[in-house]
């Protein structure tokens, strides 16, 4: 899990798809590639109300996986214990 909750400053909005009303940032002083060749990343959701969601996630490129690690709930890291890799669509 990262130490530190994602830097404002450092948010790199990309773009999801015309289906969704959120928008999304990657926080890129959180990128972490692995020896396992997992990519690590913070990712930002914003609701069109405003509402903020945190998540820690890793890739797996080479075989299309994605994986969620965690949340940002009140400021704290908390590990999702349901974690396991899921096949992107």
């Amino acid at each position: 899990m990262p130490l530190n909750p994602p830097n404002q400053s450092t948010l790199l909005p990309f773009y999801v798809s015309q289906h969704t009303i959120f928008k999304f940032a990657v926080d890129t002083d959180s990128i972490l590639i692995g020896a396992d060749g997992v990519t690590h990343y913070i990712v930002v959701m914003t609701s069109p109300s405003g509402s903020i969601q945190t998540q820690y996630e890793g890739i797996r490129c080479d075989s299309f996986q994605w994986r969620l690690y965690g949340t940002l709930e009140n400021g704290a890291w908390k590990e999702n214990p349901l974690s396991t890799w899921q096949h992107s669509k």
